[in-house]
């Protein structure tokens, strides 16, 4: 379980956030990260619209991992859960 949990949580920064922030321009008018994506219209045989560099709508929904022990040097376990999509807001 915990070599599962380090996979999914490697792959999390390492392929999904790692690629995109790394996209990310530093705009100078609101000093804020923002993304521009292309968009692909005709790419997909059902007429959707995707999106490329950086692909978003791969990145992962909610990833639950446990921490061991707390910051007090207890012995308890916490759940948590990081939903990736939370970091990226719309910005118009």
């Amino acid at each position: 379980p915990i070599i599962k949990e380090h996979r999914t949580l490697a792959k999390l920064l390492n392929s999904t956030l790692g690629s995109i922030c790394s996209l990310a321009r530093l705009s100078v008018s609101t000093q804020k990260y923002t993304l521009h994506g292309r968009w692909l219209q005709t790419s997909t045989a059902t007429g959707r619209l995707s999106i490329e560099e950086p692909n978003l709508q791969c990145v992962e929904h909610a990833v639950d991992f446990k921490m061991k022990g707390d910051k007090t040097g207890g012995d308890a376990d916490e759940n948590c859960r990081v939903n990736a999509r939370d970091f990226f807001v719309p910005t118009q």
